[in-house]
């Protein structure tokens, strides 16, 4: 099973500075379209692994 980690500016998103984080609580994207053909349309929340990060 991978880890999967998350780069952080404090609680402020680093794609949208209007969006703060909750910490130990669910955050809820407010744009998800998993259907989209444009990658700036997807939205959501992006994670990858160590490994990928740190490449």
């Amino acid at each position: 099973m991978s880890k999967y980690v998350k780069v952080m500016y404090g609680t402020t998103s680093g794609a949208n500075s209007n969006f703060e984080y909750k910490l130990n609580q669910i955050n809820v994207s407010n744009n998800w379209n998993p259907n989209a053909d444009n990658p700036k349309d997807f939205g959501g929340f992006n994670y990858c692994t160590e490994e990928c990060i740190l490449r």
